[in-house]
């Protein structure tokens, strides 16, 4: 057979039609190769796929996206084939996202081609490439059909001078100028020209925002950036939407004192009934987001989050000039977010948990619940503090458990401490003692039940331990803290603690609460846990002194249970 005959031709052509090529016809070939290139693209297995599911892989690859490539657009999909752009032309969703670099020609394409679907319209000023009134004077009369609409904020009023009817996400965002002069020129959003909107966000305008007859409708807020001329700006705004169940404000500043002079006498207070989730960034700053708060009135299933800054004063900062000789906090961390008067937030009363915690070099986090919270896991308030690296991570943490006996309610039932392994914990040559600061929290929570207590060195245990199960000589005279604790957690954060310091920790844990067990004015324990992150020597003696302290004792090492091989003990449990 001849090598031409050897060659396989694509289904579903008749196996002789390279025999009637007319190889002296340039245009008759050209032709010829265009057929059979349709016809070997169209057994391709991918071009086999539903014209659906082509659809969906079109909306995935076009869609925007972090590290998505400049270079991959529609024009990419149109030239690969003729069923490619078959298909894309006749898909209408692919063609409803309008932007402000569009030509009129393009953007009349893709309005008729959208074939009146929804429509995302993204026209911010630094991407038009036509005059800005001739954008608009095209999209007019498609403004019944946009449902997304991101804006910059001069040119955004002409906007809303129409009727929007689906328009249910809108963005207007622009350039930051602290040099805002006070006047300015008012952007009104009415509620009456956008009857569905649902989500407004608001970053950096110059112009003043207003919302008039948005009574039911937009239920998701944020404010980013933004400036305001007074205190009844932001309340006006805030009350222009009492359906709000998501509010965010990230960053914003207030011309007008912080003080009650700058606000209107007899302005109620804000009623935002049906919020769920309230997100601040109190940047450096916590008066303004403590005012903000004390003028809110929400439900008690809301849940409050709090982002702050803790920054070092210049003259604490030039002292730090050795990195390992962290200097200690002077400062407020979370007390000065909370408004004096706590009772406009209602979940504070009920709030049972708290969780204080350093897992990393700069944040601490604290995290409140009530009891409806830890059933469904959801926080009723959660603060998290960014640090300077400089700060003695043991002076910020006898701060903060100082301050948490003036923010939460003494029926606190749970307590949650934990410190991650960390080399600025404390690096002076005289470590610092928090004896105090767990004693305020004695007084503070009389009625605790649970403690989880963790943390990278062994003076993190003996700050406490003593007093949990003190020595028999003051055992009379002082009774054990917590009379209700029946439940204790002790784990060592630090994988790298020689073993010297791993016993030491686990002898000071045994000592405290062998001695508490003598107590006859507390609770027997029911549950005690121990975590390890390597084995402490000896181990299995002090776990055999322990077995009769408590209802059941769980210890684990490098994540696995470890387990006694002694009949004596009643029960393990894993953590």
């Amino acid at each position: 057979m001849s090598e031409l005959g050897r060659l396989r031709t694509p289904s579903p052509l008749p196996g002789d039609v390279l025999k009637r090529f007319l190889t002296q016809n340039p245009e008759a070939m050209r032709s010829w190769l265009t057929k059979l290139s349709i016809v070997a693209n169209s057994t391709s297995p991918v071009n086999k796929l539903p014209p659906e599911l082509f659809t969906e892989i079109f909306e995935f690859i076009l869609a925007p996206r972090y590290g998505h490539h400049e270079e991959w657009s529609f024009i990419t999909v149109l030239l690969v084939c003729r069923r490619w752009h078959d298909l894309a032309v006749s898909s209408p969703t692919l063609w409803t996202s309008i932007t402000g670099d569009m030509s009129l020609q393009v953007m009349a394409a893709y309005l008729r081609r959208s074939c009146k679907r929804p429509l995302s319209v993204a026209a911010r000023a630094e991407t038009f490439s036509v005059p800005r009134n001739d954008f608009l004077d095209a999209l007019v009369p498609h403004f019944n059909r946009i449902v997304r609409l991101d804006t910059h904020g001069p040119h955004t009023q002409p906007y809303f001078e129409c009727r929007m009817e689906r328009l249910s996400s809108l963005h207007i965002e622009d350039s930051y100028d602290p040099e805002v002069p006070k006047a300015r020129q008012t952007l009104v959003i009415r509620g009456d020209h956008l009857p569905a909107l649902k989500v407004l966000t608001l970053v950096a305008l110059e112009v003043k925002p207003r919302i008039v007859n948005m009574s039911g409708s937009l239920t998701s807020l944020a404010l980013d950036n933004m400036t305001f001329d007074t205190w009844n700006d932001l309340f006006d705004l805030l009350r222009g939407c009492p359906a709000l169940e998501n509010l965010t404000i990230e960053t914003f500043e207030v011309y007008g004192s912080m003080d009650s002079t700058s606000v209107t006498t007899g302005q109620p207070i804000i009623e935002l009934r049906r919020l769920r989730d309230f997100f601040c960034e109190c940047r450096h700053e916590h008066d303004p987001f403590s005012f903000l708060l004390a003028r809110l009135s929400v439900p008690p299933t809301a849940m409050m989050s709090v982002y702050a800054y803790l920054d070092t004063m210049g003259q604490q900062y030039e002292a730090f000039i050795d990195r390992s000789q962290a200097i200690d906090l002077r400062d407020t961390v979370i007390a000065d977010i909370f408004p004096t008067d706590e009772k406009l937030y209602p979940a504070f009363p009920a709030i049972r948990d708290v969780q204080f915690s350093i897992k990393d070099d700069r944040e601490v986090t604290v995290r409140a619940s009530t009891v409806e919270g830890l059933r469904t896991g959801v926080a009723s308030f959660v603060i998290d503090v960014y640090l300077e690296e400089c700060f003695n991570h043991r002076s910020v943490q006898k701060q903060v458990q100082s301050e948490l006996g003036t923010v939460f309610p003494p029926t606190l039932t749970t307590l949650h401490i934990y410190l991650a392994d960390n080399q600025m914990y404390d690096t002076r040559d005289g470590y610092l003692e928090l004896t105090e600061s767990w004693k305020s929290l004695y007084d503070a929570f009389p009625q605790l039940e649970e403690l989880y207590a963790a943390g990278p060195t062994l003076d993190f245990f003996t700050d406490f331990l003593s007093d949990i199960g003190p020595a028999l000589s003051t055992r009379t005279e002082t009774p054990p803290p917590w009379p209700k604790l029946t439940r204790i957690k002790f784990e060592c954060t630090d994988g790298e603690l020689d073993a010297g310091e791993s016993e030491a920790i686990m002898q000071a844990i045994t000592t405290s609460i062998c001695a508490r067990r003598d107590a006859v004015s507390v609770e027997r324990l029911q549950h005690l846990v121990l975590v390890f992150p390597a084995e402490p020597p000896n181990l299995r003696t002090y776990l055999g002194r322990l077995r009769g302290v408590t209802e059941d004792l769980v210890c684990n090492v490098a994540g696995k249970e470890f387990v006694l091989d002694d009949p004596a003990i009643e029960r393990v449990i894993r953590v």
